[in-house]
């Protein structure tokens, strides 16, 4: 498989990636139960405010449970943290596949880099679906 990857790098060809598919009605189950974490952001309804501080962005796409954001208005404190291992857990109680796009969110100081973005989701069991860091999505499957 690592020589077939080489091979596709080497000759530029475009891969068509795999990843761990989940049952939709599962992903939506998920979907309330996070809601219920905390309630919609009445200026982006698509957001939903978790402990207060914690801004999550989540839709039922791909067949996974699709992450567009998260981010905390109070870094540094654990509270994404916190609300990311609630949300690995209720996957995991559905047996959803979690997956994202691990790219920085805002500006100045509190941005965190990319790099720090995927230490960030590897701690929570994240990996890139096709092993390559440089591009693609991260994605965890439920334990």
């Amino acid at each position: 498989m690592i020589r077939l990857k080489n091979l596709l790098k080497e000759s530029k060809l475009i891969m068509i990636r795999e990843y761990t598919p989940s049952n939709p009605a599962n992903i939506d189950k998920a979907i309330r139960d996070i809601e219920k974490l905390g309630i919609r952001n009445p200026i982006n309804p698509k957001e939903i405010i978790i402990d207060n501080s914690v801004f999550v962005e989540i839709s039922n796409w791909d067949k996974r449970l699709w992450f567009s954001s998260l981010h905390s208005m109070d870094r540094g404190h654990g509270n994404a943290s916190r609300v990311m291992q609630k949300i690995v857990d209720i996957a995991d109680k559905y047996n959803v596949t979690i997956a994202l796009d691990a790219v920085p969110f805002g500006t100045g100081e509190n941005r965190m880099s990319r790099s720090q973005l995927v230490k960030f989701y590897k701690k929570f069991g994240f990996a890139f679906e096709d092993g390559e860091e440089d591009f693609g999505d991260m994605e965890r499957v439920p334990k």
